[in-house]
């Protein structure tokens, strides 16, 4: 083998050295890299993980709700069902109106306080009729 000359060795060293440093430099920038992608692919499958999470919770909170609604809405067919016969029962005899009522007449303000009144809430107006045909709650 041939010695280098002094000059041709310090030539080829310093490629070397720059070499080397280009080759670290890259190698730094792909861990860089490659470390930046993966934290942000975590970050998106985080993301992702909570939203399904919180889509199955309000699934869930939807069903509760659902099953809540169906159970009241039988409560309320089985009264109107229990009650059905006694409101006909009721209603087949009509009372005739005596004719002092049928001659009286409500004055206009009383009319108007009468009929301004909002409407009671479903489950107290259903209570009410409930209570006036003398039906067990």
């Amino acid at each position: 083998m041939k010695k280098l000359n002094e000059a041709a060795a310090i030539e080829l060293g310093a490629e070397m050295l720059g070499e080397s440093i280009i080759f670290l430099i890259a190698v730094a920038t792909l861990a860089a890299e490659y470390y930046r992608q993966s934290k942000k692919s975590a970050a998106e499958a985080a993301q992702l993980e909570e939203r399904w999470t919180n889509v199955e919770t309000r699934i869930q909170e939807l069903e509760f709700l659902t099953e809540k609604q169906r159970t009241e809405i039988r409560e309320l067919t089985r009264l109107i069902y229990a009650t059905k016969p006694r409101i006909t029962s009721t209603t087949t005899s009509v009372p005739q109106p005596s004719p002092s009522l049928t001659t009286t007449t409500l004055k206009t303000d009383e009319f108007k306080s009468a009929t301004s009144r909002p409407p009671p809430p479903l489950k107290e107006a259903l209570n009410d009729t409930l209570s006036k045909l003398n039906v067990p709650k």
